[in-house]
């Protein structure tokens, strides 16, 4: 094997530092911040970079060196050679964060590099659509903000549940015995409008998080949801929040909350709150319409809201959220029962963390694994066609799919 004392070195593309710089909001001075701290965010004791530097780098007056360079790739995740290339850019408008500057989340660092990833894979699955020639259709058309969010709700559950019922009579689906079969109903039947979802699922121990982000939509069919272990009633009004940016044909990403109120929302989200809990409310929508005023001489019409809870998939904190929105019951009388809902949860969440201690101190062993994400059948059936007719090799089937290389392929195209 041939040894060589010689330095490698590269001269960056400034321009490419510049691209990136500008996706993520960051300046010079937080990137050699970011160059100075280990990967346990200490500051280095040997290679500190200033500002002079960088300068330099990005005038092409200093070449860089493979560990520094490997620094930048690290923080980025776009590669080596990408960052040294000298091929024109991607267009800006390939970025979410280009076509928008704010959104209904404030985006960390990590957030913006897992929504750029997915980014990546959008724009990878459309183009393993186009080796097939599959044109997803739309077949729900585009409504505007000035159309009743409620009126379209209902217009579009009666469309959607049909689908719905064909597939549970096809079995296709099956009954769903749990909220997250429920869930998992919702994205089969989305898949069904050409509608692409995935789910993303995140230990407490992941560095890269996405934090303050429950969904995002991106154009022209692409939907993404994060897993909410605790609350799938939250995740599935994520979805569905979602889904009417899609029917709004409106680019958002997303920190949804049941309890938000009108006041703190731009129109475009006053509107896909009410179409999500209205689509929620599914055939309970008369039940709910009978509420008038809910108070304490009828018991806050508890009796009602306990059967809708029952009988949906909506949180008692959404119902109660969108009563007080409709002046069907008071500010006050809102804040109790908001105060006795998050009471309730914190006893919940004590007790449980209560009997796995206790457990835990009697030996008993407590199951639990790596979430795993819903499925797209959508999206996989796609990546199979692509690699049968030879368009993408084994090592991207197995990324996308999430095939270990213990598995036998086979096993797993043919199951």
């Amino acid at each position: 094997m041939f040894k060589t004392t010689k330095k490698i070195e590269y001269f960056i593309n400034p321009a490419r530092l510049s691209y990136l710089l500008e996706l993520y909001q960051i300046t010079e001075k937080d990137l050699v911040e970011r160059l100075n701290l280990t990967k346990n965010n200490e500051l280095r004791k040997f290679g500190i970079v200033d500002i002079g530097w960088l300068n330099d780098v990005m005038d092409k007056k200093n070449k860089i060196n493979l560990s520094l360079l490997k620094r930048i790739e690290a923080i980025f995740n776009v590669g080596i050679s990408w960052l040294v290339s000298s091929r024109t850019l991607p267009p800006k408008n390939g970025s979410i964060f280009f076509r928008k500057k704010i959104f209904n989340s404030e985006l960390d660092f990590n957030s913006k590099k897992i929504i750029d990833s997915f980014e990546k894979l959008k724009i990878e699955t459309q183009l393993m659509t186009k080796y097939i020639n599959y044109k997803p259709k739309r077949f729900l058309k585009v409504y505007s903000q000035n159309d009743d969010a409620i009126l379209v709700a209902k217009e579009i559950s009666s469309i959607f549940f049909g689908k719905y019922q064909t597939l549970l009579e096809k079995k296709e689906i099956e009954k769903p015995t749990a909220e997250r079969d429920y869930l998992k109903n919702l994205i089969r039947t989305m898949e069904e409008f050409s509608i692409f979802v995935f789910e993303r699922t995140e230990t407490w121990n992941q560095k890269e998080r996405l934090n303050n982000v429950d969904g995002l939509f991106l154009f022209p069919n692409f939907i993404l949801i994060k897993r909410n272990q605790k609350y799938f009633r939250r995740e599935i009004f994520s979805l569905i929040h979602e889904f009417a940016h899609y029917l709004l044909n409106i680019e958002e990403i997303d920190n949804v909350r049941e309890e938000f109120l009108n006041f703190k929302l731009s129109k475009i989200e006053q509107w896909c709150y009410a179409f999500a809990f209205y689509f929620l409310l599914h055939d309970q929508i008369k039940n709910y319409e009978s509420i008038k005023n809910a108070n304490k001489q009828n018991n806050y019409s508890e009796n009602i809201i306990n059967e809708i809870y029952c009988n949906t998939h909506l949180s008692q904190r959404a119902i109660y959220t969108r009563l007080v929105i409709e002046n069907k019951i008071s500010q006050t009388d809102y804040n109790k029962k908001k105060e006795e809902l998050n009471k309730y949860i914190k006893e919940r969440e004590k007790e449980e963390l209560i009997r796995k201690e206790f457990n835990r101190a009697r030996g008993i062993e407590q199951k639990g694994s790596a979430p795993k994400p819903i499925e797209s059948k959508l999206f996989t059936e796609l990546v199979k066609i692509n690699y049968f007719e030879g368009n993408i090799a084994e090592n991207k089937l197995r990324e996308y799919l999430r095939i270990g290389s213990e598995k036998n392929l086979n096993d797993v195209l043919y199951s």
